[in-house]
């Protein structure tokens, strides 16, 4: 059986326990551990991200990432919380995710892209600089940022 196409659309409530658990999963492979303390946001994904936009990348029915864009001021938009299932990465989902989340800032009239990973998340960061993602000086110890003039 040939897998379908992945569809990227907006979160609905009903993918709330797949979108976490998907996040969580992603975390916990690349730390080895999670802190829920620190990740209150996925409690009520709905809820949370109710100011921008929460994206999931779906193929045969299940959840296989995840991508929101939250406004930091009026110019510009924050990537947060992408994340793809181990055994879909490198098939163009996260690029597909990653382009929808600049079409939705296009939308928002934002001029500007940002997002930060963790240093140490060399596939990660990889991943933003073929997708065309400029590096920029750190603010903070520990994060890799990127930003994107739209």
């Amino acid at each position: 059986m040939t897998p379908t196409s992945v569809v990227v659309r907006r979160f609905a409530p009903a993918d709330q326990h797949a979108a976490r658990a998907l996040i969580l999963e992603g975390m916990r492979d690349h730390s080895g551990f999670i802190d829920d303390t620190l990740n209150r946001d996925l409690d009520d994904i709905e809820l949370s991200y109710a100011d921008g936009v929460f994206l999931v990348a779906e193929q045969d029915r299940d959840i296989v990432a995840t991508g929101a864009l939250v406004p930091r001021d009026d110019d510009c938009g924050e990537v947060v919380r992408m994340s793809t299932l181990r055994d879909h990465r490198r098939r163009g989902i996260a690029r597909s995710l990653l382009r929808a989340l600049i079409d939705e800032a296009r939308a928002l009239n934002h001029v500007q892209v940002r997002l930060d990973t963790n240093i140490d998340w060399t596939d990660a960061i990889a991943f933003y600089d073929r997708c065309g993602m400029i590096r920029v000086p750190d603010p903070y110890r520990g994060a890799a940022r990127f930003e994107l003039t739209l």
